[in-house]
């Protein structure tokens, strides 16, 4: 449950247990409102991130980094293109609890590997980031992959050879792929 920062949340008992996260996505991107980013959250919460380390590459407010971190995730690291992403996720990061280490830095400038990695960008950029993403990866790790529509699912795809999908979402056109680097790759 997404609830922004200037609203006071009461919980409704049917719903007791959600997980709750306070925004403010200041000059960001990222509400929760989209479909990718639904589409990503559910995603993530299929999966146990306890004791792994996420990437969040183009995190706007950080949402998807909070919600990572809030999922149990170890270590999350955030990425923007754009300087006011670094602020915004830092605060709500600390408004929610969590630790997120975020900056500028270029996907291709980074060094490492995580073994998760969020991606919920436009479906051009994520084949054109195809090969920076994927080296990212840990092995045996993941990449969710949304802010793309059906008919763009195979052209994106294709672009990430080694990686199968093992769940997809879907949420009018928009689609949500969660997907697994197979073991020999």
């Amino acid at each position: 449950m997404v609830v922004p920062a200037w609203k006071q949340y009461t919980a409704i008992p049917s719903l007791a247990g959600d997980l709750v996260i306070s925004l403010d996505p200041g000059r960001s991107f990222g509400t929760g409102a989209h479909p990718s980013t639904a589409l990503v959250l559910g995603l993530l919460q299929s999966l146990d991130l306890h004791g792994l380390s996420v990437l969040d590459v183009g995190c706007g407010s950080g949402i998807l980094s909070v919600a990572a971190a809030r999922l149990g995730a170890a270590t999350v690291t955030a990425i923007d293109v754009e300087e006011a992403a670094v602020p915004t996720t830092l605060a709500n990061a600390t408004r929610n609890g969590v630790a997120v280490s975020v900056s500028t830095t270029s996907v291709a400038a980074l060094k490492g590997s995580w073994d998760v990695v969020l991606a919920n960008i436009l479906a051009p950029i994520l084949i054109e980031l195809a090969s920076d993403l994927t080296r990212l990866v840990a092995r045996g790790g993941r990449i969710v992959l949304s802010g793309l529509i059906d008919a763009q699912r195979d052209r994106v795809l294709a672009a990430y050879p080694g990686f199968e999908v093992v769940e997809q979402r879907i949420d009018g056109v928009w689609i949500g792929l969660l997907t697994h680097r197979r073991a020999a790759e």
